[in-house]
């Protein structure tokens, strides 16, 4: 009686199981995702500037979709070091060429191309670095091929020195200083840069 009883309960609970592995499953169309992780996201997701320091600025990257949560996570930085080196170029491009137009010199000297370029430079050579501040993670589950498959997505809070934007302009300013052989176009160049010196750019 006892050994048909625990068989009993056994089945019970197998069935329990199974129907609630099903059941779960069902919430889930083919190709549907929702997040299974409980946490809330943090305020800086959405509003990064909150994490501005007097000397810092904050930048946030976003990872692709990973199986292992590390990579979500190295992921994260250096899509917020993308980030950075886009914000600062597009910043050193307008700030470079107001100060050149302003004392009548090409404005085209630098583009944001070139700025881009450089500025990656001095990331890839460890001229410019980020201190990572926090991380944010997510645990996805999505359903692919009638089996749920599961992922992580990274965030991360990154801070960056605010002067990198002023240092690559001057290096860029001075770069094409140098290249100059017209001594009239290079003392122009020279204005800009001093005009320059004395200017905080907010990237």
């Amino acid at each position: 009686m006892k050994q048909a009883s625990f068989m009993k309960t056994l089945v019970v609970i197998l069935s329990l199981l199974i129907m609630y592995s099903c059941g779960s499953q069902k919430l889930l169309n083919e190709g549907s995702e929702r997040k299974v992780s409980k946490a809330d996201a943090p305020k800086w997701i959405d509003n990064y500037k909150i994490k501005n320091t007097k000397s810092k600025r904050a930048v946030v990257g976003v990872s692709k979709n990973y199986a292992m949560e590390s990579s979500a996570r190295s992921d994260a930085i250096l899509q917020a070091q993308k980030e950075a080196i886009t914000l600062i170029s597009s910043t050193i491009a307008r700030e470079v060429k107001e100060a050149l137009a302003s004392q009548g010199a090409d404005a085209d000297i630098v583009t944001e191309g070139a700025a881009k370029n450089d500025v990656t430079q001095s990331f890839s050579e460890g001229i410019f670095e980020g201190e990572l501040e926090e991380y944010y993670i997510e645990k996805w589950e999505k359903m692919s091929g009638g089996t749920i498959k599961r992922y992580y997505k990274a965030y991360a809070l990154v801070l960056f020195p605010k002067n990198l934007a002023e240092i690559s302009a001057q290096k860029m300013l001075a770069k094409q200083k140098q290249k100059e052989m017209n001594a009239s176009k290079a003392a122009q160049i020279q204005k800009a840069q001093d005009l320059l010196n004395n200017k905080s750019l907010d990237w």
